[in-house]
C-alpha cells in the first residue's frame, strides 16, 4: 500500500480514536487505573516497607476500592499528631486485614469500629478516634517496631493488635515466613533481639509490577485506561475463573482453600514452627508490657481465616476431618498464652463460625477473586466491628476511661 493511499486511513484511524477520547471523558463511563498492592509501597529501613505518603489509585485484585494513603502513610483519613481534649484514642494494629484495600475505607474496621464505639462513648464524656496502623505482609515483629516508631506519637490510650494466624506466626520466622527485607526478632537469654544484619530489603522486591507501568503509561488518556483495564480485568477475570474451580471444591479439593494458612494448623511439633511460635508469643508479651508502661490498655483481636468460618456444610465438614484438629490446638494455644499472660484477648472465630452456619453468608473472599477465601468482605469487617466494640463498651477499664475527665 502507498503512502498517499495509507495516509486517508491513518487520519481516519486518529479521527477515531480522538472521538472516542472525547467520548470517554466527557459523557463515557468512568475507567478507574486499577493497580497492584506494590504501588502502595516503598522500602524502609526500620519496617522492611511501608505505604507510600500521598498514594492513591483504584485497587481490584481483590474486592475493589478507590485508595488514597494519608500524609504520614496509613490508609486512614488524616489524623492530627497531637491527641485533641476529650478524645479517647484507638490505635489499631494489623496487616492488611487493618489495611483493607479491598474495600472502602469507610467499610474497614477502623472506621466503623469508631463509629460503633461512639455509641457507647455517647454516653460518657469522650469522643472516640480509631486511628489504622496496618500495612500489607506485616508479622507480629513489623507491628511491635511500628507501635515503636510510629504509633505512640499519636498518644494511644487503647492499643489493639489485630493477630491473624494463618500467616503472622510463619512471617516471624525467617525460616519459614523467607523475606529478605523483613526485621525478625530472635530470643536470647529470653530477651527479645533484631536479627543482625537488617535491613536487607532489596528494592526490587517493590518495584511495581508490569500491569502497574502499563497503567502508569495510560493514565493520562482515558482510552488507554479503558484498554488497559480492559488487559488487566481479562487477565484478574482468568485467574479468578481458576480461584473459584478451585476454592468452590469439596472433599478432593479442600487443600486449595487457603493454601498458605493450611501450614500453620497442620505443623504440630515442627521445631522451626515450635521456635515461630515462641518468637510470637515473646513479642506479644513485649508488646503488651510496653503498652502497660505507657499507661494504655492492650487488646489482642484474633482474626479468621476463610476456613475457620466457611458457610459450606461440606467443606466445614471436610475442613473439620481434615484440619479441625490443628485449627482448635492454635486457637487453644493463642487462648491459653492470653489467659497466662493475662492478655484481654477477643476472639472472632466462635461467633464468626457461628454466624456464617446460621446464615450460609461468606464474611471472607469476593466475586472477583472467590467467595470463602482471602480477606473479609464487608460483611465480615461488619461483623468484626460489631462484636469488638460489644466487648470493649462492656469492658469496665473501657468504660472508666471513657468516663474520665
Amino acid at each position: 500500500m502507498s503512502a498517499r493511499h495509507a495516509l486517508p486511513r491513518v487520519l481516519t484511524l486518529a479521527a477515531a480514536l480522538c472521538a472516542c477520547e472525547i467520548f470517554l471523558r466527557f459523557g463515557g463511563p468512568s475507567v478507574p487505573a486499577s493497580y497492584s498492592f506494590k504501588h502502595f509501597l516503598v522500602p524502609d529501613p526500620i519496617l522492611g516497607w511501608k505505604l507510600r505518603p500521598g498514594a492513591e489509585g483504584w485497587f481490584g485484585q481483590e474486592g475493589g476500592a478507590h485508595v488514597r494513603i494519608n500524609s504520614d502513610g496509613f490508609r486512614d483519613r488524616e489524623h492530627t499528631v497531637s491527641k485533641p481534649a476529650g478524645h479517647l484514642r484507638v490505635a489499631l494494629l494489623g496487616d492488611s486485614y487493618v489495611e483493607a484495600l479491598m474495600v472502602p475505607l469507610e467499610a474497614s474496621l477502623g472506621p466503623l469500629l469508631e463509629k460503633t464505639l461512639s455509641a457507647c462513648a455517647g454516653r460518657h464524656s469522650k469522643r472516640v478516634e480509631v486511628i489504622q496502623f496496618g500495612v500489607t505482609g506485616y508479622g507480629t515483629a513489623q507491628q511491635l517496631l511500628m507501635l515503636r516508631s510510629s504509633v505512640w506519637k499519636y498518644e494511644p490510650d487503647i492499643v489493639i493488635l489485630l493477630f491473624f494466624a494463618g500467616n503472622d506466626v510463619d512471617n516471624n520466622s525467617f525460616r519459614l515466613g523467607g523475606k529478605p527485607y523483613s526485621p525478625y526478632f530472635r530470643k536470647v537469654n529470653d530477651r527479645l533481639v533484631l536479627a543482625e544484619g537488617f535491613p536487607r530489603f532489596d528494592t526490587a522486591d517493590l518495584d511495581p509490577p508490569k500491569r502497574d507501568r502499563l497503567v502508569h503509561a495510560t493514565r493520562h488518556l482515558a482510552i488507554g485506561r479503558l484498554f488497559s483495564a480492559g488487559a488487566i480485568t481479562l487477565l484478574d477475570r482468568i485467574s479468578s475463573l481458576l480461584s473459584r474451580r478451585r476454592t468452590q471444591a469439596r472433599a478432593d479439593r479442600v487443600p486449595a482453600l487457603e493454601r498458605a494458612t493450611v501450614s500453620v494448623f497442620d505443623n504440630a511439633g515442627h521445631p522451626d514452627w515450635e521456635e515461630a511460635w515462641n518468637t510470637t508469643e515473646a513479642i506479644l508479651s513485649a508488646m503488651q508490657d510496653e503498652v502497660r508502661r505507657r499507661g494504655a490498655e492492650f487488646y489482642l483481636v484474633l482474626a479468621t481465616t476463610g476456613m475457620q468460618v466457611h458457610p459450606d456444610p461440606e467443606v466445614r465438614k471436610v475442613i473439620a476431618e481434615r484440619i479441625g484438629e490443628g485449627m482448635a490446638r492454635v486457637e487453644g494455644r493463642l487462648l491459653a498464652f492470653s489467659g497466662q499472660k493475662r492478655i484481654a484477648v477477643i476472639d472472632l472465630a466462635p461467633p464468626f463460625r457461628a454466624y456464617a452456619l446460621r446464615t450460609g453468608v461468606f464474611l471472607h473472599g469476593f466475586k472477583n477473586s472467590g467467595l470463602g477465601v482471602g480477606h473479609w468482605n464487608e460483611a465480615g469487617y461488619w461483623m468484626a466491628a460489631q462484636y469488638v466494640a460489644d466487648r470493649l463498651c462492656r469492658d469496665p477499664v473501657l468504660v472508666r476511661g471513657l468516663g474520665d475527665q
